[in-house]
């Protein structure tokens, strides 16, 4: 671990060596007769300098004569402006032009005198940083203005005392100030994230929001980095139309993240393709922009694995200006979002009684046992546990601090940041602890002179969890789950306070002294990235791209029990001897890219043609070493028994290949037709099927531009309308086994015994699948994107399609004609099964500013289904019943079981219906199901389709920002319908018969309307009738939640904004899950998770955030 870190440690610091280094320019300028504008081209054209003004407000048309030979840049400044009304100023190799500031000496004439003043100030964006070149103007009056300098200072003379003043820089949201009197004006711009010239990455290229014609969603990342989240899988619920997230369980939890409903998405890195678990643990203070690729037109050049959409990310590089450090803690609170009510030992005992007597038995307890639960005056014998209060405290802390640092020159630019995460459970002991470290630097060199851009990354993160593992069972899940399962009535720990001998004891599971599953992953990740703009080619570049990808995760598993102790002993008991497990994998990915393109336009055609190739290889190598019943309980396995020892070994390798073309054309800024083309390979199939084609193509309009629309455009009644509209048709290789074209053999370490030994032994793998080959993903897309009412109003909308063919399935015997040769399986062979998901989204947003106040508030929904034309894995026989079979039905019911149609309230009520065979003493609280095909009995051929699936059909989104004076609001409200969940119908056993509040919602006499049956001692007593599979134990999972909160005041607009050395001082309060309608909340459940049982609960969390910036 040291060596790792020394390692890491010192590429860094060469890294950032290389990106201070500056020289002094000796230059030669000679010209005459030259405008000014001419020559300040030839110096930036010579050097490493480049200068920043407005000619609005400089006379840079000017004509001049200069001469000089190997002078200092200032020398050459000086002789340059001398009769002139332009200053300057220069930083590294920055130099911000403006106009010089005359003084007049006669009183009768000064500023003040006409109610005129100077007025001066600073523009910084929104992380702090001077905007250099800013333009700041007098409105009315087009020719009375300036520009910021380097430090983002500006100074305005002569300007009257009631002005407004307009802010405006390319890239930033402009801004109006009124004077009122003052004379020092400072302001923070923020971005604009809506401008239609926006770059957005697409794929492999760039390009502008105006050119846009694919489906995609940008995911607005300045929020981020202060949400109380601990990897960026758990901030992007509800944040983009089309993207669907549902939230894992546990520390660090992985979210499940679809892109319209389909599997899992590829995520892209910086332009490489890279792992979930990477894009999940990317620093959030790292990333720049979120792109969410849905359709064929942006993920075709991909090919395989694209068909599901592209998560794309670019991370943070250098901003050329003096070195900026910014410093940003959080500290955050956890606790459970929902909890159900347990009962106490008092009620459990009288609802078993309940049941018993109901039943015509004796009860299990008597009126002098129930009164000690009461009043629990004998915990020893009568106990009355808060399981909960015995092994989990009210909140889990976690901590984040974040340090970065970034600046340069137009030679020389670098960005690094490192990161720190400690994450804590909730459980007492100080158990189950996950932390992480992020580092990344990032270092650019752009040479001007010759076109070339080299940009080296060296990035990464060690993630080190410490979890449970005793005899009794393994890991954090099994604590949640026993602390909500074990009766009250049983005990925790013994009158010395020490836990208690009972099976399963989270209080002893949980315990310091158990044994531990402890994984360490460590994660390096190199990447070199070389841009050639060729100097004598106008539009043409080429490209190349090396990535290294590096892992190892090391797992140490001791199985080791805590001891357990008698009510009124100290002696340990130990319920099993150690063991040991010690495993380590590693992993190597490498990808390489070369591209050429080519950007031209002429006159009203724009071209834009890419042509690549790409390759990458990964291999995975693993090791384990087990040792059995340990004398010694120590940790390392010299000191484990050679008796039974075992160990294993794996290896595997795989490698892709493709190549990609791609070309647009516009024409006039209003038409543009795209095409792309990926043929691409993979060993994972045999050489005469290793090749597949994918391609798209695309094509919009945007009718807003055009003539007949500039009565709408001129009343802003249409600013905007593209219509957009694509068809493409991409990979899928997802299911396909390895190597199963090939006949395998498979191999037994004791596969028998001769003489007492135990030998190995080969047997025949399953039939080979010499025809396997591709599957493809057709797709479809139509939408538009709007804007209205001078773009405060704004939106998009797509309907899209997507028919998937040709999976490989395993041929139906009555279909093929014959059963399984040789006692072997069948090959799979390209089926006939064909499924459909389609669906739209669409996002609406509006924002506005009212002097100090703005505002932005937008909605986004999305809404899928699946079809399944063909289902190629359901038998001929299957297929015949058109009520429980896949075929020719959508895909979101949640089981096939019996339709509930009400809980009876007698016996008597039920010779009224059908009773299903082997139910038996049918009577009031028990349920009555539909005889769906009416032939008087209840049977399995009256189960059908019924509910929904958990996974939800329907997600939306409500993001508001909210600005006034310094003060931020920023809220997400976030949604999901057409869902069910199921309630575990283990929690009607009779040992579980009463252990939460709304169990106590049971029929009987006086609650004849209840959610649940009649409680029974055992299921026997009815036939088992009450658990039959039914929407009876499903409830309605669609909830509505504040997802999250950011309240921040900014230090620097008021407070603090004269402490010139510090730039950025925010201070926000945080909150995640704080608010939650949904009927999943009557069962103590978070309907995100939908199970609260038997996983680590989802967290209501609290929290503060301190950002600075120097």
């Amino acid at each position: 671990m040291n060596m790792q870190i020394k390692r890491v440690g010192v590429s860094c610091l060469l890294l950032l060596l290389l990106s201070i280094g500056q020289s002094i320019a000796q230059l030669s300028i000679s010209a005459t007769d030259t405008e000014i504008k001419n020559i300040l081209r030839q110096i930036e054209e010579k050097s490493n300098y480049t200068f920043f003004y407005s000619d609005d407000f400089l006379d840079i048309n000017q004509k001049m004569n200069i001469h000089a030979k190997d002078e200092t840049i200032e020398n050459i400044l000086n002789i340059l402006f001398q009769n002139t009304n332009i200053d300057y100023r220069i930083n590294n190799t920055q130099i911000a032009l403006s106009e010089k500031i005359v003084q007049r000496e006669t009183p009768a004439n000064t500023a003040q005198q006409q109610g005129r003043k100077t007025i001066s100030g600073t523009v910084r964006d929104n992380e702090g940083d001077p905007i250099i070149g800013a333009t700041i103007m007098e409105k009315g009056n087009p020719s009375h203005g300036t520009i910021t300098d380097i430090d983002g200072n500006f100074i305005l003379t002569n300007t009257p005392e009631n002005a407004t003043l307009q802010f405006t820089y390319v890239g930033m949201k402009p801004q109006e100030i009124p004077l009122s009197g003052r004379t020092t004006i400072n302001i923070v711009m923020e971005t604009d994230v809506e401008l239609l010239d926006e770059l957005v990455v697409v794929g492999y290229t760039t390009t502008s929001k105006r050119s846009l014609i694919s489906s995609v969603s940008q995911v607005v990342t300045e929020e981020l980095p202060h949400l109380p989240s601990t990897n960026i899988t758990q901030s992007l619920a509800g944040r983009a139309p089309g993207l669907i997230v549902e939230s894992g369980s546990g520390l660090n939890a992985r979210s499940s993240v679809s892109i319209r409903g389909g599997g899992d998405p590829i995520y892209v890195i910086d332009g490489v393709i890279r792992s979930g678990t990477d894009f999940a643990n990317l620093n959030s203070e790292d990333i720049e922009s979120i792109s969410i690729l849905k359709d064929a037109s942006s993920t075709a050049v991909y090919g395989a694995r694209a068909a599901y959409g592209i998560v794309q990310v670019t991370t943070k590089s250098g901003k050329t200006g003096k070195p900026h450090v910014t410093y940003a803690f959080q500290q955050t609170w956890g606790q459970p979002s929902f909890w159900a009510n347990r009962v106490s030992s008092y009620e459990n005992a009288l609802k078993i009684n309940e049941a018993r007597i109901n039943e015509g038995l004796d009860p299990q307890y008597s009126d002098e046992a129930l009164e000690k639960y009461r009043t629990g005056s004998d915990p020893g014998q009568y106990p009355n546990t808060d399981w909960r209060a015995a092994v989990l405290k009210n909140w889990a802390p976690v901590q984040r601090h974040n340090i970065a640092l970034t600046g340069g020159t137009e030679l020389n630019n670098y960005y690094t940041s490192v990161g720190y995460t400690d994450m804590n459970s909730l459980f007492k002991s100080g158990r189950y602890t996950v932390d992480r470290v992020n580092y990344n630097l990032s270092n650019t060199t752009n040479i001007k002179d010759v076109g070339l851009r080299v940009t080296a990354q060296l990035s990464g993160f060690i993630e080190s969890s410490d979890d449970l593992h005793t005899s009794e069972g393994s890991g954090h899940n099994l604590v949640i789950q026993q602390t909500g399962m074990m009766a009250p009535d049983e005990i925790a720990v013994n009158k010395y306070g020490l836990p208690y001998d009972v099976a399963l004891n989270p209080v002893a599971i949980s315990s310091q002294d158990a044994g531990y599953m402890q994984s360490k992953l460590t994660v390096v990740n190199g990447l070199l990235n070389v841009e050639w703009a060729l100097p004598w080619v106008e539009g043409f570049g080429l490209k190349a791209t090396g990535n290294y990808n590096w892992y190892d995760r090391n797992n140490k598993n001791w199985r080791n029990d805590a001891a357990k102790y008698g009510w009124d002993s100290t002696e340990p008991l130990y319920a099993a001897k150690p063991q040991l497990n010690h495993s380590d994998t590693q992993g190597l990915k490498w990808t390489l890219q070369y591209f050429a393109n080519y950007n031209r336009i002429f006159g009203d055609h724009s071209f834009n043609a890419l042509a690549g190739y790409e390759a990458a290889y990964e291999r995975v190598k693993g090791i384990g070493l087990n040792r059995y019943n340990y004398t010694l309980p120590i940790d390392q396995i010299n000191f484990g028994p050679t008796d039974g020892m075992d160990n294993s070994a794996s290896e595997v390798e795989t490698g892709r290949a493709g190549m990609i073309a791609q070309l647009k054309y516009g024409f006039k800024n209003r038409y543009y037709i795209e095409g792309a083309y990926r043929h691409d390979g993979s060993d994972i199939f045999p050489k005469h099927n290793r090749w597949g084609d994918f391609f798209s193509f695309s094509a919009g309009w945007t009718l807003s531009d055009e003539p007949f629309m500039q009565a709408l455009n001129e009343k802003d009644i249409l600013d905007l309308m593209k219509i957009r509209v694509s068809y493409g048709q991409v990979g899928m290789d997802q299911g396909i086994t390895r190597f199963s074209f090939l006949d395998l053999y498979n191999y037994n370490a004791t596969g028998y015994v001769f003489d007492g030994n135990m030998y190995p032994t080969l047997y025949e793998g399953s039939t080979p699948s010499v025809n396997i080959t591709w599957y493809k993903d057709k797709q479809y897309g139509l939408g538009f994107d709007f804007a209205s009412l001078n773009n405060r109003l704004y939106g998009m909308f797509d309907y899209f399609l997507f028919i998937t063919a040709g999976y490989m399935a395993d041929p139906d015997p009555q279909s093929a004609g014959y059963i399984d040769p040789y006692g072997r399986g069948l090959p799979q062979i390209e089926s006939e099964g064909e499924k459909r998901r389609a669906g739209f989204d669409f996002q609406l947003g509006y924002r506005d500013h009212f002097e100090d106040f703005k505002y932005d508030v937008g909605f986004n929904f999305t809404k899928y289904d699946v079809y399944w034309s063909n289902y190629p894995w359901e038998s001929l026989d299957t297929k015949k019943n058109p009520y429980t079979r896949q075929t020719g039905q959508y895909e979101h019911f949640s089981q096939v079981g019996y339709h509930y149609i009400k809980t009876a309230n007698s016996a008597q009520e039920w010779q009224q219906y059908a009773q299903r065979q082997g139910s038996t003493n049918l009577t009031g609280g028990d349920f009555i199901y539909e005889d769906f095909n009416g032939d008087g009995r209840l049977t399995g051929e009256d189960q059908y389709r019924i509910g929904y699936s958990s996974k939800p059909l329907i997600n939306y989104g409500i993001i508001a920002n909210f600005n006034y004076k310094g003060f931020g609001l920023n809220i997400l409200f976030q949604g999901a319908g057409e869902r069910d969940i199921p309630i575990d119908r283990n929690m009607w056993n009779y040992n579980y018969l009463s252990r939460y509040d709304y169990q106590l919602d049971y029929w009987r006499e006086d609650n004849q309307g209840a959610k649940f049956p009649r409680i029974v001692s055992s299921q026997s007593v009815n036939g088992n009738n009450n658990l039959m599979p039914s929407e009876a134990w499903t409830f309605n999972g669609s909830y509505f939640r504040l997802k999250s909160l950011i309240f921040s005041y900014d230090l620097k607009y008021s407070l603090l904004k004269n402490t010139n050395w510090l730039n950025i001082c925010r201070l926000s309060l945080t909150g995640q899950n704080l608010f939650t309608l949904s009927e999943a909340t009557k069962y103590g459940i978070d309907p995100e998770v939908s199970n609260i049982y038997n996983v680590y609960p989802i967290e209501r969390v609290i929290g503060i955030n301190l950002n600075l910036g120097f």
